[in-house]
Formats: structure tokens, sequence, C-alpha cells
């Protein structure tokens, strides 16, 4: 909280490039939900972890959209690559994000299924709410003793 404080204006920039790029890369978003709590409070912390777990989501959403997995199908022909079962709207993506299975595995899943980007953004900004609004709250409520201070 003190290097954060100390890099002033670029604390909250900085802490949402760090949150993208490791939980694009596999690390657990709510982490980072109890982070930005703990240091930016409820509002801004939650506003924060959940702008940044997004675009690390979507960074993979892109990769694996770009990986072409198409080709993969036509070079190794008897492999079977998991089909997709997922429709094309945001409401899909959201039943994808309830399963039990970790985030990364399901933006490369979604990456090669026929969702559109902007289907992935709205599925996954509400599928992110179910745990990283009391992720963050359980985190700022420790450091806000008035229940007043809590919301601001």
């Amino acid at each position: 909280k003190t290097q954060l404080a100390a890099a002033g204006w670029a604390a909250p920039l900085l802490f949402v490039l760090v949150t993208a790029v490791l939980t694009g890369l596999g690390a657990p978003r709510l982490v980072f939900c109890s982070l930005a709590g703990w240091s930016f409070g409820l509002g801004w912390g939650f506003a924060l972890s959940h702008f940044g777990t997004l675009l690390g989501a979507y960074a993979m959403f892109l990769l694996a959209r770009h990986s072409q997995p198409e080709r993969l199908r036509r070079k190794y022909p008897k492999r079977r690559i998991i089909a997709v079962p997922v429709g094309t709207g945001w409401w899909s993506v959201l039943l994808v994000r309830q399963l039990p299975v970790s985030g990364l595995y399901n933006d490369i899943l979604l990456g090669w299924s026929p969702v559109s980007h902007r289907d992935f953004w709205i599925g996954r900004a509400l599928g992110f709410l179910t745990l990283g609004v009391p992720a963050t709250l359980m985190r700022a409520g420790e450091i806000h003793a008035d229940l007043a201070q809590l919301g601001m």
C-alpha cells in the first residue's frame, strides 16, 4: 500500500496493468480484487480490479481467437480438439463463467467459439461480479471501521 501511495497518480494505472498481465497469465483474479479493496477502498478498488481482470481475460480471448484452431485441426486430424458448446450471446459467456473451471481456460475456449467481442465483454463483466464484489468488500472493510466510510 505504501508503494502504491508513492506512485501517486500512476498507482491506479499501474495496478490495472499488473492485474491485467498477471490474470491474463492465469493468476487468480480474486487476489487482485482483495488487494484493490485493501489498497483503494471499495468503490475505486472494485472498479480498478474489475477493469484489470477484464483486460486480462480479453487478452487471452484475443490470443485464442488469433491462434486459428482450425489450423490445429488440419495439422492434427486424429486428435480431438474440444468443441465448445456455446451459443453466441452474452448469456452464454455468463453461463460459461459460472463453470468451476479456471477463467484462463474459459477465455481460451470462448476465443475458439463464435462468441462476439461485445458479448464476451458483457458476459465477462457480469460474470465477474459474483465473486469480485464480495472479495473487494471484505478487504475494504478491514481498512474502514466506520460503515459510512466503506462505500466511499
